[in-house]
């Protein structure tokens, strides 16, 4: 009989970021850069923001502070922007877009978001069975780490 194991919450993956960000703006792929963006981008602007906050903080254990700093800037931007553009705009000044900001080094937030996530690894966790070594480890690139570890019972 096997004992009763908690089943981990799922997390979303910084390379899931990526993903959606790729599907949502495809000229950021082709082009590797985005112009200015609209109260239509909206929604998906919002779900960018709250993926970007729901990512596990060991997502962000190799970030360098400068990095980091761009990406809470880069998100922080994003909302206060789509909390905008719930609003009617000023009179006589047209609808706020997200474009190039001059605190990311004149890049769009959706850029900068994408480039630093792109570079991180995914976590992955794995069960080790009963080994004395525990039983969850986060481990970076588990098909990396498999030849190390034989003889242990690894599952995916």
């Amino acid at each position: 009989m096997t004992p009763n194991r908690e089943k981990a919450v799922p997390r979303i993956l910084a390379s899931q970021v990526v993903e959606f960000v790729e599907r949502s703006f495809p000229k950021l792929k082709e082009t590797g850069d985005l112009e200015s963006l609209d109260p239509g981008s909206y929604q998906t602007l919002a779900i960018l923001a709250a993926m970007v906050d729901s990512l596990d903080e060991q997502t962000f254990g190799n970030l360098n502070a400068a990095d980091y700093t761009d990406l809470v800037v880069a998100t922080s931007y994003i909302k206060a922007t789509v909390t905008r553009w719930q609003f009617p705009p000023t009179p006589g000044h047209g609808n706020h877009s997200v474009s190039k900001f001059a605190p990311l080094n004149n890049r769009n937030p959706v850029v900068v978001i994408r480039s630093i996530l792109q570079a991180l690894h995914d976590f992955q966790e794995i069960e080790l069975g009963d080994s004395a070594v525990g039983k969850h480890l986060f481990l970076l690139q588990a098909q990396l780490v498999a030849p190390l570890i034989r003889g242990w019972h690894v599952r995916f």
